[in-house]
């Protein structure tokens, strides 16, 4: 009986200490949550908002980038997307399958899209979240010291040498590119051994099959097949690829002269009349935009495809360009913008990584304020994508516009 009551008095005691609050021996409060068995350190929560830091990231940089298999913020999940249709300075894409490498597939490379991810040195890291789309009002840059550019058809600026501009010139013009600083200065003429140009009408920069860096030449103009001009249209149109030669800014008006190789393509629905080219950083394919006002159509081919081997472009959407024919564009050295040119204006769109080319297009453009310049066809992000810079086919002038972003 004795025994009975000691129990009774302890347990009576116990139940007592807990209904005053007093600590159990986990050390919580019968309304605190328990803490998780195992390793004394905190995990963060899987349902925690705050972006894990990686070697990359602190805690106080950019919003976090989704990896390449990840699916942009507004993206598919999975199941093919319908038709996106976009508004005033936008594009209608028809993604169709979805192909391997791009976003929502899981074997998706480095840096999505297809063709597979670009790595190594000579590639720009993609950027973190989107690209800036604000620059300062346009200035004037510089002239062309050459005497042979008054006027380029086309521009392109180097990764791998800060400073440096790649120009060239349309029909009548030499086979030859020429490397000039950002504010005019001559410093080589690079001459594609035993070529002829037809219609070279832009150029780009950007990684080749073996990941280095090449620059691309256009030769695309059919002013016939655009009913500009007599004659017939053009069965195909030929883009010309060499490595990016080493550039120096002590140079002065050298002339090299540099091997090449050529790439052919037909285009699936007839011949077309084009003036931009680009090349993605993220996925090495090929795009060629037709010179067209309203709608122009987006052709795309494979960065590996076979040289000197007729091959049919890919019709894979449309862009709004306003009432303006098409002239130029690029993409930014990372790919997180794209930016084009019309004889009017400069439009400049965002791209998220694992978002392609066309899809990035179908959003509406953002429009900035350009210089009064005749028949700009020449535009290119700098070599690390800070500013903008475009020149006119009937002057000698380069105009620039600086990114006002922190």
């Amino acid at each position: 009986m004795k025994r009975c009551l000691g129990v009774w008095f302890v347990l009576t005691l116990a139940s007592c200490s807990n209904d005053d609050g007093m600590e159990n021996r986990d050390g919580l409060s019968d309304n605190s949550e328990p803490v998780p068995s195992g390793d004394d350190t905190a995990q963060p929560s899987a349902s925690s908002d705050a972006p894990v830091p990686t070697p990359d990231q602190s805690t106080t940089s950019s919003p976090t980038v989704p990896t390449p298999s990840s699916q942009p913020d507004d993206g598919p999940t999975g199941a093919t997307p319908p038709p996106v249709s976009g508004g005033e300075g936008g594009a209608t894409v028809d993604p169709g399958p979805t192909p391997a490498g791009s976003a929502g597939d899981s074997s998706a490379g480095s840096a999505g899209g297809a063709g597979g991810g670009v790595t190594g040195p000579d590639v720009p890291p993609a950027g973190e979240g989107p690209g800036c789309l604000e620059f300062t009002e346009p200035s004037t840059a510089g002239r062309f010291a050459n005497p042979q550019l008054n006027g380029p058809s086309g521009l392109a600026a180097s990764r791998q040498y800060p400073g440096v501009l790649y120009a060239q010139l349309d029909t009548g013009g030499p086979a030859s590119v020429f490397a000039t600083t950002t504010d005019g200065r001559d410093l080589a003429q690079y001459a594609l051994e035993d070529l002829e140009q037809n219609d070279w009408e832009d150029i780009a920069v950007g990684p080749g099959p073996d990941g280095k860096q090449y620059i691309f030449v256009g030769d695309i103009g059919d002013n016939a097949a655009g009913g500009m001009g007599g004659g017939s249209a053009r069965a195909e149109v030929q883009i010309y690829r060499f490595a990016e030669p080493e550039v120096s800014l002590s140079m002065d008006s050298a002339v090299v002269d540099v091997s090449w190789e050529v790439l052919r393509f037909t285009y699936p629905d007839g011949a077309r009349n084009a003036e931009t080219l680009l090349v993605d950083p993220q996925s090495q394919d090929i795009f060629i935009l037709t010179k067209d006002s309203g709608d122009a159509t987006i052709y795309r081919a494979a960065g590996d495809v076979a040289t000197d081997t007729p091959t049919v472009l890919e019709e894979v959407g449309t862009v709004d360009v306003g009432s303006a024919q098409l002239a130029a564009g690029d993409i930014s050295p990372s790919g997180d913008r794209i930016l084009l040119r019309t004889y009017d204006e400069l439009l400049i769109w965002e791209r998220r990584v694992g978002t392609d080319v066309a899809t990035a297009l179908s959003a509406d453009a953002t429009r900035l304020t350009v210089a009064d310049e005749p028949r700009s066809e020449g535009a290119t992000f700098a070599g690390d994508g800070s500013a903008w810079f475009s020149a006119g086919e009937e002057d000698d002038a380069l105009y620039t516009g600086v990114s006002t972003c922190d």
